[in-house]
């Protein structure tokens, strides 16, 4: 579990479930920022419009994709969890950040946010301003918005020693493997991060790292007000993605953040087609163990681009042959369970062998026995599609 928690005074309000993504923490943020006192049917509603979210960064009306980046962010928030605290006669438990997500049309919004949890918005309003959803809209990269929304939190007490763990926690870096040598995390997140923080937002961050014997075991941050820091206009222009918002959810679950690698990537093959190729990559490893789905992604998606593409010419070959298409889909899905299943059959008489096709990246996460068996299987499928194609 990813907890941040977001604190007023000394009293920590929130805990979260996981990390957001950039746009849904900014979106977050707005709506702590415009949450009001009024309800309707025990839901308080946050109105906003298709200026607010474009102030923001958050969505582009003039974009042709606009309503399907909504449909993603409510998809996103809906089932995203807030932990209310033990305070007052609650227990703590877990309740969704939004609980109705309404598209009237391209201009206006009504998000609807839980009775119990509202009040513990309007109160954190008091130290989460408007001025700092700006603060995190303009924050140049996901781990920097992140690290922004903790350092937040010990802001009030002048910073605070956070261990490596909770570090790793709090900025959902946990299972990269990369990231659990300091040096790679310092070279590639936290410095980077803290830069973009004393370069752009309001809060300066000093900060040294505490030795538990030989390893680094925590941070120590000291934070103050920016001297060099001021207050940011509306953005005048959306903020621009060059990855598609529905294929950075995927790589934000992942923990996947080279995004010069994927953006080479849709240069080459169109944004539909890479979308597709991540789907069938997420479906293959999403109920595995797979330790670190970030390197194994890397490692793989090519060849998942490879496979859509395979797949789409066989449907059309199948679409002319058979001239009706649900046929035509019933054919396909078929053949594609016929060869999952000798893939399967494969691995299992041929075990030690397909772990060999594996890389030596993948041989350091898993030995042959601990090998997860979809990982064994997705190498077994080049192996029967090369033999049926007669390769």
């Amino acid at each position: 579990m990813n907890d941040i928690a977001i604190y007023r005074n000394d009293y920590p309000l929130l805990s979260r479930s996981k990390p957001l993504t950039p746009k849904a923490a900014t979106l977050e943020a707005l709506i702590i920022a415009k949450i009001k006192p009024t309800r309707r049917d025990g839901i308080c509603e946050v109105p906003l419009t298709s200026k607010d979210l474009l102030m923001y960064g958050i969505c582009d009306g003039a974009n042709r994709h606009y309503m399907r980046d909504l449909d993603l962010l409510a998809e996103e928030l809906v089932t995203y969890r807030i932990a209310l605290p033990e305070k007052e006669g609650y227990q703590a438990r877990w309740i969704p950040l939004v609980s109705r997500f309404y598209v009237h049309d391209s201009n206006n919004v009504t998000i609807g946010v839980d009775e119990d949890l509202a009040p513990y918005l309007i109160e954190l309003r008091e130290k989460f301003t408007q001025l700092e959803v700006i603060e995190i809209a303009t924050l140049s990269n996901q781990y920097a918005k992140k690290m922004y929304m903790l350092l937040k939190t010990i802001e009030y007490k002048g910073g605070d020693t956070l261990s490596l763990a909770d570090l790793h926690s709090s900025l959902g870096t946990t299972e990269i493997k990369a990231y659990k040598n300091f040096k790679e995390f310092n070279r590639t997140v936290l410095k980077p991060s803290i830069n973009d923080l004393n370069e752009s937002s309001d809060i300066f961050v000093e900060w040294e790292t505490i030795r538990h014997g030989r390893k680094v075991g925590a941070v120590n941050f000291k934070i103050s007000k920016n001297p060099n820091h001021h207050p940011k206009l509306q953005i005048v222009e959306p903020i621009t993605d060059e990855i598609p918002h529905e294929i950075r959810v995927f790589l934000d679950a992942y923990g996947f953040n080279d995004d010069s690698f994927i953006e080479a990537l849709l240069i080459k093959y169109e944004a539909t087609l890479f979308l597709e190729a991540t789907q069938l990559f997420d479906r293959r490893m999403s109920n595995t163990s797979i330790k670190n789905k970030a390197g194994l992604y890397r490692l793989r998606i090519v060849r998942y681009v490879a496979e859509v593409i395979t797949d789409r010419k066989r449907k059309k070959e199948l679409e002319l042959q058979l001239q009706n298409k649900e046929v035509a889909e019933a054919a396909f899905m078929a053949e594609k369970s016929i060869i999952d299943r000798d893939a399967i059959d494969y691995v299992k008489s041929h075990r030690e062998e397909v772990y060999e096709l594996l890389d030596e990246v993948q041989k350091e996460m898993y030995d042959l026995e601990s090998c997860p068996d979809a990982l064994l299987n997705a190498v077994a499928l080049d192996i029967v599609m090369e033999r049926r194609n007669g390769v």
